[in-house]
């Protein structure tokens, strides 16, 4: 059964706290507002949600889930940055990534998890490249974007790795631009002396 308390006795000012087993030897506090009606009500939610996991109909899982999806995309990207930060990449490193990702899910009109989708993100990248932009930095922010979809499936917020089957793009090959190589003729010819002349 869960307990609903004010810190200070029932005259004390502030809100309502419930204590309630989410199982057993597992006792949790959570703050109910000002309201004893409205703490009633969550604490006798509390304990039906704690009776169900226990009774293991409810999957911890599935409500993790289905809080980090209630949460917006730019919460966890945030939370990403920290992770890069703590992993102990680069902060230049971690800006242009988090700035690549934050301009792949603004051009996908992307906002939550179930959001994120290979033919969005293709789309994307293919907006970005009609920009100017080139191969080597599209398949960029492409990987950028994977990353992070990578690091939410392993994290435990997403249920899979939703971005996986997308792969990078490849530069033009000599048959795809008309017989003539896509480099500048200077540029096909090392420089570099032949092993003999060494």
């Amino acid at each position: 059964m869960a307990s609903i308390f004010k810190r200070g006795g029932r005259g004390a000012k502030g809100g309502w706290y419930i204590d309630y087993y989410e199982r057993p030897g597992l006792r949790r506090r959570v703050y109910a507002g000002r309201d004893y009606e409205a703490a009633k009500a969550l604490a006798r939610e509390l304990e039906r949600k704690a009776l169900l996991r226990r009774e293991g109909i409810l999957d911890e899982r599935a409500e993790r889930w289905a809080e980090a999806e209630s949460r917006p995309l730019a919460d966890h990207l945030a939370d990403y940055a920290a992770a890069l930060r703590a992993k102990g990449d680069v902060p230049d490193h971690v800006d242009l990534t988090l700035a690549r990702i934050r301009r792949i899910l603004d051009l996908a009109g992307m906002g939550r998890i179930s959001d994120l989708a290979p033919s969005r993100v293709q789309v994307a990248v293919d907006e970005l490249r009609r920009q100017g932009l080139s191969v080597g930095t599209c398949n960029g922010y492409l990987r950028a974007v994977k990353a992070f979809s990578r690091w939410l499936w392993r994290d435990g917020r997403a249920r899979d790795y939703a971005l996986a089957p997308l792969a990078a793009s490849r530069p033009p090959t000599r048959a795809a631009s008309g017989g003539r190589s896509p480099m500048p003729k200077f540029a096909r010819y090392s420089t570099r002396p032949r092993r003999a002349d060494r």
